[in-house]
């Protein structure tokens, strides 16, 4: 006797969709009123491992949708009587046209039934912002504020101009799912000047373990930088001798503290607080110019020894056997 889905327990219907991904589920959606209503009920987990969004164009995005086998790329192009939709596997591709509605309202309108349905943890999710598109961020932060349970994510990937655009995601990901790794690049790499004075007081930042940012010279405080166990900056506007004596300290007494590495425009050091305060220096010259070393034992019960080097460029303050 052939068994229909309709006319199954609902608890055997859920088991069933459980070993669906997400293009799986939405065609089903699709297939009869009774589908529809119990997936909208059921929202069956998507199992997606990582998403990436790209806008290329000023009319264009692209989501790739990342599965534990395979991937499903869709870009959304704006056209003259509405939005044309084109679907990859990397095997098949096809193509839909959606009449009187523009591409960032259907692409938004997608994410957001997209999101609903995705609870378990995304590996990686990367947002490249190419080019802008008025109204983008806006509705960035609505549909990610918009998600009863905040999205889980490992590794984020922001390629973006300015701050703000970096607030309209980092604030709604779940701060109790630690960030691993945070990447923040600017696409041209001008160094242009980045202030980070919102950002650094979200739990989500607070709570990530490594980060990176490049092609951007950031006028916030290398302090703020302190609860990173790696952290990776190519351009701070000032650095000062205080704020380094300080992450000293804070290594000294951390015993997860592994390598933080800033390059500066300025550095100031006025009272010439480095010499007098970590004691005599190794200096050594290379191409790169005169570097200072200083190499100060660890605390009692902690990790031995932490290297402090300073050049014309850059800061790096690490805990032995890196040095």
């Amino acid at each position: 006797m052939t068994a229909y889905l309709p006319n199954m327990p609902a608890r055997a219907v859920s088991a069933i969709l459980d070993y669906c991904n997400y293009p799986e589920i939405q065609a089903l959606r699709k297939t009869c009123r009774f589908l529809w209503f119990t997936i909208d009920h059921l929202l069956p987990e998507a199992h997606l491992s990582g998403l990436l969004i790209k806008t290329l164009k000023p009319n264009r995005i692209e989501i790739i949708m990342r599965f534990l086998k395979n991937h499903l790329l869709i870009t959304y192009n704006q056209h003259e009587y509405g939005c044309s939709v084109t679907w990859s596997d990397g095997d098949d591709e096809w193509e839909n046209f959606v009449s009187d509605i523009d591409f960032l309202t259907l692409f938004f309108k997608d994410f957001w039934i997209l999101l609903k349905h995705q609870n378990s943890l995304l590996q990686f999710f990367q947002l490249k912002i190419e080019v802008e598109i008025l109204g983008f961020c806006v509705n960035m932060e609505k549909v990610l504020r918009s998600k009863r349970n905040q999205l889980k994510v490992r590794d984020l990937d922001l390629t973006v101009y300015k701050a703000n655009q970096i607030m309209c995601v980092l604030p709604y990901l779940d701060p109790t799912a630690r960030l691993n790794m945070i990447w923040i690049i600017e696409p041209k790499r001008n160094e242009q000047v980045l202030d980070l004075e919102e950002v650094v007081q979200l739990p989500q930042w607070k709570n990530s373990v490594e980060i990176e940012i490049l092609g951007f010279t950031v006028c916030t405080s290398i302090e703020h930088f302190q609860h990173f166990k790696k952290a990776h900056v190519n351009s701070f506007e000032l650095i000062t001798g205080q704020e380094v004596l300080r992450m000293n300290e804070r290594f000294l007494f951390s015993n997860t503290l592994k390598n933080l590495h800033f390059d500066f425009k300025t550095f100031q050091d006025d009272q010439n607080l480095l010499e007098s305060q970590l004691g005599p220096t190794i200096t050594y010259f290379n191409d790169t110019g005169v570097h200072n070393l200083w190499i100060l034992p660890g605390l009692a019960g902690l990790r031995t020894e932490i290297c402090t080097e300073l050049s014309s460029k850059y800061i790096n303050i690490r805990r032995r056997p890196e040095c």
